[in-house]
C-alpha cells in the first residue's frame, strides 16, 4: 500500500485548523499515512493548536513544521515546502490538502486504490463546482511531483498554481483522475480573507478582481516556463520539525 502524505500549508488562519486538523489526525488514525503541515511564519495561536497532538508527533502521524523566514504567503512556495516536508517523511504520494479542507474515510480509500493499480495517475479531488474549496486536491506519485518539479514559484503570491500544475502533470503523460465523491464541503471564508497575507495589491472595492488579474498574469508567465522544473530552484526555509529538531525544508 502506498503511504499518502497530506500536504497542508497555513499561514494565519488558526481558526480554520482548529477545526480541521483534529479531524484529519481521527481519520488517518490506524493508517500508514500521514499529514505534513507546513506553518508559514503564522502570527496567530498555529502552535497552540498543534501542541497538544504529541501522540501523532511521536508516531509520525503529524509532521509539523514552522519557519519564520517568509513575510507574506506566497501559495506556490508554501505548498512545496509542505510537500517536501512529506518528501522528507517518507510519503509516496503527495495529496495537496488547503487547511480550510477534510478529508473522509471514502477519499482515503480511493486514494489508496488508485496509487495502488496506477503510480502514474493524477488525481483531481475536485466537485466540479468552481469556487467551492475542492480545486487544489490533488494527488501524484512523490516521484513524479518532483520530476514536475512542484509548483511554479515564478508566479506571483497566488493564482493558477493549481492549474498549471495539472497541465503540467498532463503534458507528463500522467492519467488524470477525477474523483468527485467522498468530498465533505471546505470551510467558508471570503476572498478578502484569501488574499490578507499575500503581497498582492488587492483592491479594496473588489478582491475578486485582484485575483483574477493575478490568475490571469500567472496563467500567462506559466507560457515561458519549461514542463519539468527541477525541486533544486525552490525556496528553502530553516525552521523546526515537531517544535524540537532544526530543520532546512
Amino acid at each position: 500500500m502506498p503511504r499518502i502524505g497530506f500536504c497542508t500549508t497555513v499561514m494565519n488562519r488558526a481558526w480554520q485548523l482548529r477545526q480541521t486538523l483534529p479531524d484529519t489526525l481521527q481519520q488517518l488514525e490506524g493508517t500508514p499515512h500521514l499529514l505534513a503541515l507546513c506553518d508559514y511564519n503564522s502570527s496567530d495561536e498555529i502552535q497552540d493548536v498543534v501542541r497538544p497532538f504529541e501522540e501523532p508527533m511521536r508516531t509520525g502521524r503529524l509532521v509539523y513544521f514552522r519557519t519564520t523566514e517568509p513575510t507574506s504567503f506566497h501559495a506556490s512556495r508554501a505548498k512545496n515546502a509542505a510537500h517536501r516536508l512529506a518528501t522528507r517523511a517518507g510519503a509516496d504520494v503527495l495529496f495537496n490538502l488547503d487547511v480550510d479542507n477534510f478529508i473522509t474515510p471514502g477519499i482515503l480509500a480511493e486514494t489508496q486504490d488508485i496509487f495502488t493499480t496506477d503510480r502514474d495517475a493524477c488525481l483531481h479531488n475536485w466537485s466540479g463546482a468552481w469556487g467551492d474549496g475542492s480545486f487544489g486536491r490533488i494527488a501524484m506519485s512523490a516521484d513524479n511531483w518532483i520530476r514536475l518539479g512542484g509548483y511554479d514559484e515564478t508566479f506571483l503570491a497566488m493564482g493558477w498554481q493549481d492549474s498549471d500544475l495539472l497541465l503540467r502533470a498532463r503534458a507528463l503523460a500522467l492519467h488524470y483522475v477525477q474523483v468527485a465523491s467522498h468530498l465533505r464541503p471546505a470551510i467558508k471564508h471570503t476572498m478578502r480573507e484569501k488574499l490578507r497575507h499575500t503581497s498582492l495589491e488587492v483592491d479594496p472595492e473588489s478582491p475578486e478582481t485582484s485575483y483574477r488579474n493575478a490568475n490571469v498574469t500567472n496563467s500567462l508567465l506559466a507560457l515561458g516556463r519549461p514542463i519539468l522544473q527541477s525541486v533544486r530552484e525552490h525556496t528553502c526555509f530553516t525552521g523546526t520539525i515537531n517544535f524540537r529538531s532544526p530543520a532546512k525544508v
